[in-house]
């Protein structure tokens, strides 16, 4: 901590303003949003907490600050933490960014926050022109931050359009040449129904307590989830996502492997050689989510993918097509996987950044000897007395 900063409560510098019931004034025309620890989700005749304020979850999301540069409603779920005169509201806002309110919850089921706690936190008061230079500072890197994972994230966005871009060839006839020995018309592919060569049954449900953590991996819509003392199949087996965001979405399985009812199991009909790695190219390629006509959450039937018809190719030309597009997407994912190690990077030097601006190391020598020449600057003390006598006098009036 500098010398001329001091460390205070939080409930010495700001308000913390406990949500309410949003049901009396809630109105889809109101004038004011009300927000959750989520965000916007509606909005109300009145308000509860005015421009500045820094929204927390009491309940559920407890780590995700919200700054609000309006009057608003927050729900009951939900504190809204206001500075007192002499402490910038984006200040705070950005304390709050870096602090871990984590450790402060005490729930034993859904996470939560007690407001007396809240009022207890250790906050670095500052000299007024240091605030704002260090928000300003703040501002300047996340900004110079955000830039470079816009970047990423567009890179990101090229390779799964490349990615889309090499399936489409593959399943075109692009692929095929006389020098790979595989004819060179795509005429001489069959049309057919899934049904013709597969069968699908459901796996078997597992509650996230029977999830035991033994050697075996379960799996559902989503790819692996867990691990089970237990297995239902002994062999490698491809997956579809029956239900919900995942549905239609292809995994192949290790051997020894439990699948849960939130996939469909893909077996072959006797008789039929087919590439497991094919298929699930082929069929993440058609997207089979869009087999689904709920409309509420997506589902996928076996009956729906039984009448699905694709175009295949014979086995020694599956197989090659395969070698093609995985000697492809090696070196996209290979770089996928630098964009994202990078991405995680990001939000380390984003808490980077916060940590140092508290702790007094985000600016130079020079930048500090400028904010004391300024006209209103004042050591901490000082700025804590002169909350303590306008918090009186607004007790008094």
């Amino acid at each position: 901590m500098k010398n001329d900063w001091i460390e205070v409560e939080l409930g010495e510098v700001a308000d913390i303003i406990s949500g309410k019931n949003q049901k009396e004034v809630e109105n889809p025309n109101g004038e004011f949003p009300i927000y959750g620890s989520g965000g916007v989700f509606g909005f109300a005749d009145q308000y509860l907490c005015p421009p500045g304020t820094t929204v927390i979850g009491r309940k559920g999301t407890i780590n995700n600050p919200i700054f609000v540069n309006e009057k608003f409603w927050n729900v009951d779920t939900a504190f809204g933490i206001h500075p007192f005169e002499y402490v910038l509201p984006k200040l705070l806002f950005y304390f709050c960014k870096g602090f871990n309110f984590k450790k402060l919850d005490k729930s034993t089921t859904i996470p939560s926050l007690a407001k007396r706690d809240l009022l207890k936190i250790d906050f670095p008061l500052i000299p007024l022109p240091e605030q704002r230079a260090i928000v300003a500072r703040i501002e300047e890197l996340f900004s110079e931050l955000d830039h470079a994972i816009a970047n990423l994230k567009s890179a990101q966005a090229k390779i799964e359009i490349y990615r889309q871009a090499v399936l489409k060839k593959a399943f075109e006839g692009g692929f095929m040449s006389n020098s790979n020995q595989l004819t060179n018309a795509f005429e001489n592919w069959k049309r057919i129904k899934l049904g013709e060569i597969i069968k699908v049954s459901s796996g078997k449900g597992l509650t996230s307590n029977q999830m035991d953590g033994g050697k075996f991996a379960v799996y559902g819509g989503n790819g692996k989830n867990g691990n089970h003392s237990e297995y239902l199949f002994e062999d490698q087996k491809l997956i579809i996502g029956r239900v919900g965001v995942r549905c239609g979405v292809t995994h192949i399985t290790l051997p020894f492997s439990w699948v849960t009812d939130n996939a469909l199991v893909v077996e072959f009909k006797e008789g039929e050689n087919h590439s497991l790695k094919f298929m699930k190219l082929k069929l993440e390629f058609e997207n089979l989510n869009k087999l689904s006509n709920s409309t509420a959450q997506p589902v996928v039937s076996g009956s729906k993918i039984y009448q699905y018809e694709i175009d295949l190719p014979g086995f020694l030309e599956q197989n090659q097509i395969v070698q093609q597009i995985e000697s492809r997407f090696s070196v996209a994912d290979k770089l996928a996987e630098t964009i994202q190690t990078n991405l995680l990077k990001s939000e380390s030097l984003r808490q980077s950044i916060l940590k140092k601006a508290f702790k007094g190391k985000l600016l130079t020598e020079g930048e500090l000897e400028s904010c004391r020449k300024e006209a209103d600057w004042e050591p901490a003390e000082k700025l804590l007395e002169r909350i303590k006598n306008e918090k009186s006098k607004a007790k008094k009036s």
